[in-house]
């Protein structure tokens, strides 16, 4: 279990990905998130989840601003779920 949003239920369900920014911006190198989309798919596929449904951002469980770069630029998450 992992213990991301502090949110038992939330947590007890969930799968939290980490990735690592080199920018200042918080935006990820392109294999970064190459990987993250290529990670992404195959939990859904695994699990049975839909990703514009079943993939969230730390910041829309816990209102914290991360990732900073997909908070800030909503298209580029959009990019990855779809």
């Amino acid at each position: 279990m992992t213990w991301s949003t502090f949110k038992f239920d939330v947590d007890y369900n969930a799968i939290s990905i980490e990735c690592c920014f080199e920018n200042e911006d918080g935006s990820f190198n392109k294999e970064t998130t190459k990987s993250l989309k290529k990670l992404i798919i195959l939990l859904c596929k695994k699990y049975n989840l839909k990703m514009k449904e079943n993939i969230f951002l730390h910041y829309d469980i816990t209102g914290t601003r991360c990732p900073i770069f997909y908070v800030d630029n909503p298209f580029y998450f959009k990019e990855i779920i779809s």
